[in-house]
């Protein structure tokens, strides 16, 4: 609210940012709340830091079991 009345709010563009980051944030987060649980993803990223790439879960998973 004080930063309202100074008119440090953000335009258009800063919004967008603001906007977008956050739905980065949230597509990450479900993305590892999805894969936390995966043993062989697990064993190969060790670590609390644990974002695995697309690749991996694709030459893990999908690929074993025949589908492309």
């Amino acid at each position: 609210m004080q930063q309202r009345r100074r008119g440090l709010v953000p335009d258009s563009n800063g919004l967008f940012m603001l906007c977008s980051f956050s739905a980065a944030l949230v597509l990450v987060a479900f993305w590892v709340s999805c894969l936390w649980s995966d043993g062989v993803l697990r064993k190969k990223h060790p670590g609390l830091i644990y974002v695995p790439q697309p690749h991996a879960v694709y030459t893990l998973h999908l690929q074993q079991n025949g589908t492309m």
